[in-house]
């Protein structure tokens, strides 16, 4: 009995280690892989995140040599201003390609994103920045408070992932 007892609960425990270590496409960590580690942005304290303003106006500018944060900020500024040519920028070059296949992850972001700011006001603010160990000078994870139109948080920071394309930082993965 103690023996069925045991091959039960390992069969049922299968099912949500692989949820946990596939879900996203990854493999289950190992020593050898590098472990992000959440550290607050150059200046600032582990308390009050740096602010990143940026605007519409300034888009060119910023897509031709901004920072992560910079772009992943007009990522979001030009959603909530429902500028998709400017958002679709941010983009690397597969995902704003997917803009043109319907139901591709892109479009699917745009929409997902235009209604959260059409129906609740929301809007995205710079919370922390997620280093790697070793660092990775060609990816960073980022995370942004959602913002309700009274300024208070909707639900948790919402991470998004951005890498190096042509010298230049786009967005790989966004969250809404």
């Amino acid at each position: 009995m103690a023996r069925i007892a045991m091959m039960l609960a390992a069969v049922l425990a299968l099912p949500v280690f692989l949820f946990c270590s596939c879900a996203q496409g990854q493999r289950a960590p190992s020593p050898e892989h590098a472990q992000p580690v959440v550290t607050p942005p150059a200046g600032s304290s582990s308390t009050a995140p740096a602010s990143v303003s940026v605007s519409i106006a300034n888009a060119d500018r910023i897509l031709q040599g901004g920072t992560a944060e910079e772009i992943a900020a007009l990522h979001y500024e030009a959603l909530k201003q429902g500028d998709k040519d400017i958002w679709a920028k941010t983009l690397t070059k597969s995902n704003s390609d997917s803009l043109a296949v319907k139901g591709g992850a892109a479009t699917f972001w745009w929409d997902t994103g235009r209604r959260y700011v059409q129906s609740y006001g929301v809007y995205y603010q710079y919370k922390t920045t997620e280093s790697f160990s070793p660092p990775a000078a060609d990816k960073t994870k980022l995370f942004f408070y959602r913002r309700q139109a009274d300024g208070s948080e909707r639900g948790m920071p919402v991470p998004i992932r951005l890498i190096i394309e042509n010298g230049l930082w786009r967005v790989e993965q966004a969250s809404y």
